[in-house]
C-alpha cells in the first residue's frame, strides 16, 4: 500500500472517522463528515495523500 494512503488512513482514523480501504483502492468513510469543519479536515489529508475525494 502506498505510504501517503497508509497515512491518510491513520489521520482519518485520528479525527474520529472509520476508513475502510475497499479492494479497489477507495477508501470508505463511516461516518460521513457531518460538519463543515471535518469535511475540510478530511479534503486537506485527502490532498496531502495525493488522493481524490
Amino acid at each position: 500500500m502506498n505510504e501517503n494512503i497508509n497515512r491518510a488512513l491513520e489521520q482519518l482514523a485520528a479525527v474520529g472517522l472509520h476508513p475502510r480501504l475497499l479492494g479497489d483502492d477507495t477508501i470508505e468513510l463511516r461516518p460521513a463528515p457531518a460538519s463543515p469543519e471535518l469535511s475540510q479536515k478530511v479534503n486537506e489529508i485527502f490532498e496531502h495523500a495525493g488522493a481524490q475525494e
